[in-house]
This record gives C-alpha cells, structure tokens and sequence, in this order.
C-alpha cells in the first residue's frame, strides 16, 4: 500500500460508509451535516486545533479516484479538518460554536498524509481490523450497511462474519434487512412528505422492518423482487 501527501481539497467524504445515514444521492454537504450533527465533528474540530494538527497514529486511507480521493478511514477527521479551512462548509446552525483555526493548524492540514488503495476490497483487511470491536457498538442500520457493501463487493456471507465476528446467520439477516429495506425506500408511490418521513436517524430501522415482515399485507406483495440470499452462491 503506497502512501501520498494530498491537499485536503482533493478529499471527498465516503457516502458509501456504513455509518453515515444519508439519503439516496446524497451529496458531500449531506455527509457533513450528517457528520457534525451525529458524529461529534465540533469537538473533534475542538481537539484538533488545540493540538495544532491530527493526532499522531490517526490513520488516513483513502481510494484513488480520477484526481480526487475518497477517505475510506478517517471521515472525521477529513470532516473537522475542511471545516476548520474552510468556514463556509459549515451548516448555518453549527457557525457560531465551530473553533476558528489556529495559524499553525492552518499550516499543518493543508496537506494530509494517506495511504492509497485502489479498490475497496483492497482496503477491507486494514479497515475490519481496526473497526473489529467498532462493529459491535455499531446501530443495526449500520451493521445492515457494512454487511450489504461487502456482499456487494463480492464478499462472503462466511467471509464477513470471519471479519465481523458476526454470526453467519446475523450476516445474512443484516445484508437482506438492508436490500429489503432500500428496494422499499425507493419504490416510486412514496410522496415527498413520506420519503421525509423516512429519516432512520428517527425511525428504529428494526421497528420498520417489523412492518415488512413477512406476514405484513402493507405493500401487498411488493417486495418478491427482493434478492432472495438463501440460495444464492455467496451466502455459502
């Protein structure tokens, strides 16, 4: 794994990362808001300045993409740091209580060091090692995620559980919750009051399921697209 210096411009926030809750085409000021209003990006922002920079040993990993990079590890931290040079990316809201940045953190977060992949799959062994124990504080929508981008990545039900530590059965639960769950927010007779309604960082994803179930008459049949896991040749 080689590693770059790279302007902190040329990072963008991964919407593809199981932990961030966004809507379906979110955008890079979606994932910050996402960020600071549910991950702490004030008083990581706070941390940081203080030091004067990041903190030795935080890891940075990112995919190479064209002229850009999308942090794979370190979303955080490349959050608070664009936030600090940048004042006109932070939301409304967060302005009035968001550090101003030190002169020598200015200086020292312009350019980051990162070490470069050039798939995701690449990527996996260093980011499940060090998320290992993570994962299991995760929210379930989380988990759900992760499990269904790896599978999608063309990883194993028993590949994911022997890196999650997950049991086969939570794994195949979490990745069909997850298809189930996106196949039913994205069907076309939802209203725009409904798809705002469909915040998950308010509505228990395992209560919404609930109602998907299969005994569930709701959608009258709707969800028989759904990948069936059960017989598929990953989930062996």
């Amino acid at each position: 794994m080689e590693y770059r210096i790279i302007p902190i411009e040329k990072f963008k926030l991964d919407l593809e990362n199981p932990r961030f809750i966004v809507p379906s085409g979110a955008t890079q000021a979606d994932a910050i808001q996402y960020l600071i209003e549910y991950e702490d990006i004030v008083a990581l922002a706070n941390a940081i300045n203080s030091y004067g920079g990041l903190l030795p040993g935080e890891l940075v990993i990112a995919l190479a993409e064209d002229d850009e990079y999308r942090v794979l590890e370190g979303n955080r931290r490349i959050c608070a740091c664009k936030l600090l040079l940048d004042p006109l990316l932070i939301p409304e809201k967060f302005a009035k209580i968001f550090p101003v940045v030190r002169p020598e953190t200015r200086k020292n977060i312009g350019l980051i060091r990162a070490d470069i992949v050039t798939d995701r799959i690449s990527a996996q062994p260093a980011l499940a090692a060090k998320h290992i124990d993570d994962i299991k504080k995760w929210s379930p929508l989380s988990k759900w995620k992760y499990c269904a981008g790896a599978f999608n990545d063309g990883h194993s039900i028993t590949e994911i559980s022997d890196v999650t530590k997950m049991s086969k059965a939570s794994v195949e639960k979490g990745v069909k919750n997850y298809f189930m769950m996106e196949h039913v927010v994205n069907l076309k007779n939802w209203s725009k009051e409904d798809l705002i309604r469909l915040d998950f960082q308010i509505i228990k994803p395992t209560v919404f399921m609930r109602l998907l179930s299969s005994k569930s008459t709701i959608l009258n049949g709707s969800l028989t697209s759904v990948i069936n896991l059960r017989h598929h040749p990953k989930t062996r």
